[in-house]
C-alpha cells in the first residue's frame, strides 16, 4: 500500500539537492505529490524543510540563506502557514515514515516558523504599552498626538535635496511621501512579526506606485487602490495634510532591539523576535544565553563582526570593479565560463546592497561542474586576500577557513574544537569580499554596533568596506529564465508569474512550462515574454513596470 497516497508535500527551500531530490522520488513512489508552486498550497499540505535549516529546538536557522535559495515567495508561504496551521517538519522525517509504514507527525516534531503562544504573550506584554499612534486598527479611530520631543534623534526620510520630508515644502511628490511612510510601517510590522499588517502596507505601497497621477486625499486612495482600506486611508490623509505621520518615528527599546538584531546577516526576523521577546538586546547577550545557536549558525558571528561594513551600500563603480576582479580570476580557472552581476545593478541602480553573480558556461548543464569552478575561483580569491570570510563550507573551504571560525568562537567565549563542512555539493557560495588598497574613510561616521558588541568588530575604518557577494550558477539551457529570476525585482517577477498562471502556464527560474509541465522556453528571455504575449521589458525599466503599464 502506498502510505503517502493523497498527501501533498512542499520542500523548502527547494528540491535541488541530491538528498531532497531522492526524497521527492520516494514520495512519488509512495503515492504522494510534491508541489513547487505556492498556488497549489492547501491546509493539508505538509511542508518539508531541509534539515540544514532546522536547529536543535525545531526552529528555523540560516533564514537568510533559506530565503535566498528558495525559488518561492517565502513571505507568502509563512503567511499561509500561519493562517492555515500548515504542518512543517524536517525533510528527514520522510525516511522514518517509510520505515514505520505510516505518516505520523507528533507535536514535538513540528518546526516553528511562527512564535509560540508563550512568545506571542511575551511580545504583547512588552509592546502593548508602546503601541504607536499609527495603529488606527482596533481603536476608536482617533490619532494620538506625539510628544513634543518625540522625533528627536530619529532618522527622517530625506528628499533628493536632503531636506526633512516631514515638511511638504520639499521636492518630494505626494505619492513618494506616502510611499515612504507606508514602507516604514511595512518594515516596522515585519520586524514585529505581524506579517498580516506588513503585507497590507506593502500592497498599499505597491498600489500607489502603480498610479500614473498624484494622490490628493485618503478617500481618493481608498477608491483607486484596491489594497487601501479605511484605516490606511486615514493615515494617507494625515501624511498629505501634515507631511508626516504621528508615531512613525517612535522607537521604543523593544523595537530598537528587534531592528538591531534582525539587521545582522543570517539572523532573520523570526530569530530576532524570539531573542528580543526574551529580553536580549545585544549579540554578546545572545552568545551567553544561547551559545549553541551561534555555534550551529556560525555565519551569524561574521554578520556580527562585519555588521557595519555590510550595512554600507556598494557604489556602482565598486560593483564593476569587483566584477572585473572575479572575471579575471575566472578566466584563469576556465576561459569558457562567464560571470555577470544580476539584481539591482543590472537594473541600473547607483548603489547595491550586495552583489549577486551568475556563473554560466556555453552548452554546460552540469551544475556540479559549475559548482567546482565557483569553488576554485573563490579559493583563489581567498588566497589573494579578496575574500575575507566564507559563509558556507565545502570540505576544501573548511580546511582553509575553519581556523578563522574557531577564532571567532574564541573571541566571544564559545567552546568548540572542530568545524564540520556541508556533506552535500554546494551550488551557491556566500562570502565577504574586500578590495584592498583604498585610503578613503568608509561611509559610517559612527559605530552601528552597541558598545557591548564592539569587541567582535572586523569593520573597516579606513579603506573599502567588506562587501557581501554571492556566487550562483545556472544551466546553459536555462540562462534566459535564470536572468529573469535574478534580475528582479521581486514585484516584477511575481507580476510576470501571475500572467503565466492566468494563461495556464508556470514560470520559474528553470523556464516557462505549460499546464502539463512541458517546457515552452528557458534559454532566451525575450521568447518567454513573447510566449506570454507581453512586450519585452528591459532590466532598467522593470522597477517602474506597474506605473508604466497603468498609465497606458
Amino acid at each position: 500500500m502506498a502510505i503517502l497516497k493523497d498527501h501533498t508535500f512542499l520542500f523548502l527551500p527547494n528540491v535541488s539537492s541530491s538528498t531532497l531530490d531522492f526524497l521527492a522520488g520516494l514520495i512519488a513512489k509512495e503515492g504522494g505529490k510534491v508541489i513547487e508552486d505556492v498556488n497549489q498550497l492547501d491546509p493539508e499540505t505538509v511542508v518539508l524543510i531541509n534539515d540544514s535549516f532546522v536547529g536543535e529546538g525545531e526552529n528555523i536557522i540560516h533564514e537568510d540563506i533559506l530565503r535566498r535559495e528558495s525559488d518561492l515567495d517565502i513571505d507568502y508561504i509563512y503567511d499561509y502557514i500561519t493562517e492555515n496551521s500548515v504542518k512543517c517538519v524536517r525533510a528527514s522525517k520522510v525516511s522514518r515514515w517509510l520505515k514505520d509504514g505510516q505518516l505520523v507527525i507528533s507535536k514535538p516534531e513540528l518546526v516553528q516558523l511562527i512564535p509560540t503562544e508563550e512568545e506571542k504573550s511575551a511580545y504583547e506584554n512588552v509592546s502593548s504599552d508602546s503601541e504607536s499612534a499609527t495603529d488606527v486598527e482596533g481603536t476608536d479611530g482617533g490619532e494620538r498626538s506625539p510628544s513634543k520631543d518625540q522625533h528627536e534623534g530619529q532618522e527622517t526620510p530625506k528628499g533628493s535635496d536632503g531636506e526633512d520630508s516631514r515638511s511638504l515644502e520639499t521636492n518630494w511628490s505626494k505619492n513618494e511621501l506616502v510611499i515612504k511612510f507606508l514602507d516604514i510601517l511595512a518594515h516596522r510590522y515585519k520586524v514585529k512579526g505581524d506579517n498580516f499588517r506588513s503585507r497590507g502596507y506593502n500592497l498599499a505601497k505597491i498600489g500607489i506606485q502603480r498610479l500614473p497621477h498624484e494622490i490628493e486625499s485618503g478617500v481618493q486612495a481608498q477608491k483607486e487602490v484596491s489594497n487601501v482600506g479605511s484605516s490606511i486611508a486615514k493615515k494617507i490623509q494625515t501624511i498629505l495634510d501634515t507631511g508626516t505621520l504621528p508615531g512613525a518615528y517612535e522607537s521604543p527599546q523593544f523595537e530598537e532591539s528587534l531592528q538591531y538584531l534582525s539587521k545582522c546577516h543570517n539572523v532573520g526576523t523570526y530569530t530576532a523576535r524570539r531573542w528580543t521577546n526574551l529580553g536580549l538586546k545585544s549579540f554578546a547577550e545572545v552568545s551567553q544565553k544561547f551559545p549553541h545557536e551561534l555555534k550551529t549558525d556560525w555565519p551569524i558571528l561574521f554578520g556580527w563582526s562585519f555588521y557595519e561594513d555590510w550595512s554600507i551600500p556598494i557604489p556602482r563603480q565598486e560593483c564593476s570593479q569587483i566584477e572585473r576582479i572575479v572575471n579575471q580570476e575566472l578566466k584563469s580557472v576556465d576561459p569558457a565560463c562567464q560571470v555577470e552581476i544580476q539584481g539591482s545593478y543590472l537594473r541600473g541602480a547607483d548603489y547595491c546592497g550586495d552583489l549577486d553573480m551568475l556563473f554560466h558556461k556555453k552548452n554546460c548543464n552540469d551544475t556540479t561542474e559549475l559548482s567546482s569552478i565557483m569553488e576554485e575561483v573563490a579559493i583563489r580569491l581567498y588566497d589573494k586576500g579578496y575574500i575575507k570570510c566564507f559563509l558556507q563550507l565545502t570540505p576544501r573551504i573548511c580546511e582553509l577557513f575553519a581556523p578563522k571560525i574557531l577564532d571567532r568562537f574564541k573571541k566571544c567565549n564559545l567552546q568548540a574544537k572542530t568545524i564540520t563542512p556541508s556533506n552535500e555539493r554546494i551550488k551557491k557560495f556566500y562570502f565577504g569580499f574586500q578590495i584592498p588598497g583604498s585610503t578613503a574613510k568608509n561611509g559610517n561616521p559612527k559605530s552601528l554596533l552597541l558598545s557591548d558588541d564592539q569587541f567582535m568588530s572586523l569593520n573597516t575604518k579606513v579603506g573599502n568596506p567588506c562587501r557581501r557577494v554571492d556566487f550562483f550558477s545556472c544551466k546553459w539551457s536555462e540562462l534566459g529564465a535564470s536572468r529573469l529570476q535574478w534580475t528582479g525585482p521581486k514585484e516584477f517577477n511575481r507580476w510576470l508569474r501571475m500572467i503565466a498562471i492566468e494563461k495556464g502556464m508556470k514560470l520559474t527560474q528553470h523556464g516557462l512550462f505549460d499546464k502539463n509541465d512541458v517546457l515552452i522556453e528557458s534559454f532566451i528571455d525575450t521568447k518567454i515574454f513573447q510566449a506570454l504575449d507581453q512586450p519585452y521589458i528591459g532590466p532598467e525599466e522593470r522597477n517602474h513596470v506597474f506605473k508604466k503599464r497603468r498609465s497606458k
